[in-house]
């Protein structure tokens, strides 16, 4: 029975690790402080939610040698080197504005983070929000009133709403109780969203028997949905493939009853094939 070697234990583990529930890290986003008057209480947002991805190299399949891309000018076609690279802004009409990463960061820095609008019991449609955040204390000794904001919300139905910018981002944010934690949903802006009013769908003429059954066959179909076994069949489906290809790899015969091992190449040639199989 041919050994695993450590690399092969690594990239089995790292496949079976897909199938399960994504484990979200608590990565902080952007620190923020809620102004409630003279009153401020320091924050940090962390994502609610991410895409667990199954991330592939490009190769050169003649040899398996990795891909990579060079940075070069459209005029002197010479590869240059990130410190050489500038930004422009494309005004239109042939006018372009240079601007250096310096006054880029200052006038980020200049804008205040989070800016309070008001506290309302606003009842946004779930479409309008853009991504939602958990909010965390910042400093142990605003615990309390980090508290005393969720409970608040969580009695009055109530959401704090604010202005939040973020890079070169202005964004609309929602702060409210879920759980006993506070949760900040960024709001897209009304501009931002298709007005659902401007869509014309020709009208059909209904039957009260149509609806029934329509009504029928919903009701029939109606049930509860399992939230929490719900996966992606596409990365399922790669990953069954990704681990397929590695075990089969370890399965092979060993005749000098050695680890067998596998080159960077003859990985991703595998891997290759596995994706490729139909």
């Amino acid at each position: 029975m041919p050994t695993e070697s450590l690399q092969e234990k690594k990239t089995v583990a790292q496949t079976k690790e897909l199938k399960g529930k994504s484990k979200i890290q608590g990565r902080t986003l952007v620190r923020a402080v809620i102004n409630l008057g003279k009153l401020q209480i320091p924050v940090r947002f962390v994502p609610m939610s991410h895409e667990a991805k199954i991330s592939f190299h490009q190769i050169h399949k003649s040899c398996g040698a990795r891909i990579f891309y060079k940075k070069k000018c459209s005029t002197c076609e010479k590869e240059v080197q990130d410190e050489e690279i500038g930004k422009i802004f494309d005004a239109g009409d042939g006018n372009v504005i240079q601007i250096s990463d310096d006054e880029i960061k200052q006038a980020k820095d200049g804008i205040q983070r989070f800016t309070f609008i008001g506290v309302t019991n606003w009842n946004y449609d779930p479409h309008l929000v853009e991504k939602s955040y958990v909010l965390l204390p910042e400093k142990k000794d605003m615990t309390k009133f980090y508290w005393l904001l969720q409970k608040s919300l969580e009695s009055t139905d109530k959401k704090v709403v604010g202005r939040l910018k973020y890079h070169s981002k202005d964004m609309i944010v929602a702060i409210r109780n879920l759980k006993n934690k506070l949760v900040a949903d960024i709001v897209r802006l009304s501009e931002d969203v298709l007005d659902l009013d401007s869509l014309e769908i020709a009208p059909t003429i209904v039957s009260p028997k149509e609806l029934d059954l329509m009504n029928n066959l919903v009701e029939k179909l109606s049930g509860e949905v399992d939230y929490e076994n719900l996966t992606s069949f596409v990365r399922e489906a790669l990953t069954q493939k990704l681990e397929n290809a590695v075990m089969g790899k370890l399965a092979a015969p060993n005749t000098n009853n050695t680890a067998p091992k596998l080159t960077e190449s003859e990985t991703e040639r595998l891997l290759t094939e596995a994706l490729n199989e139909k």
